[in-house]
């Protein structure tokens, strides 16, 4: 008869607690945070192509044309157009360089490009008419060109030089 007593007592427990716990509580509505939809178009960004040009002023010996520097995401390419500079001595080796500086007038009046920061890029193809150069190689590390001059390893001298501009 206890065993009785002790089951009828555990079952009205247990329904008290059940009932408790199954009883459902007021609902509230809650309202979610109202989120605004966002575009799919793309974002604007910085052009991912940069054009520079600038046009050659003679140096150490007549030069003229224009010098272009187009660099894109895959490659960088100088151009030079409609160009001309004197050949040098024979035997000298003229070269095409790029400097971080910017050519002005010395104190004695001439075109100097004062820049220690100055980087040899290719043997120049021909003393006349337009040439392409692939400098895709120096994309990851180009300088932030101003300036391209034709110059004579052999004398150390500039024969000139072409300030850039971005188009």
């Amino acid at each position: 008869m206890k065993f009785v007593r002790l089951l009828a007592v555990g079952i009205i427990a247990t329904s008290s607690i059940s009932g408790c716990t199954t009883a459902t509580a007021p609902s509230k509505t809650v309202q979610s945070p109202t989120v605004e939809s966002v575009s799919s178009s793309p974002i604007a960004t910085a052009p991912l192509s940069k054009t520079l040009s600038g046009t050659f002023v003679s140096q150490a010996v007549p030069t003229s044309g224009e010098a272009i520097i187009t660099q894109t995401p895959d490659s960088l390419t100088l151009e030079l157009k409609d160009f001309s500079t004197s050949p040098g001595n024979d035997g000298d080796e003229l070269h095409l360089t790029v400097s971080t500086g910017v050519m002005t007038k010395n104190a004695d009046g001439y075109n100097v490009v004062n820049e220690p920061t100055t980087y040899m890029l290719e043997k120049l193809k021909s003393i006349t008419g337009n040439q392409s150069y692939n400098l895709s190689y120096m994309i990851d590390f180009f300088p932030e060109a101003q300036n391209i001059t034709i110059y004579n390893a052999h004398t150390r001298e500039a024969f000139g030089s072409a300030n850039l501009l971005e188009k």
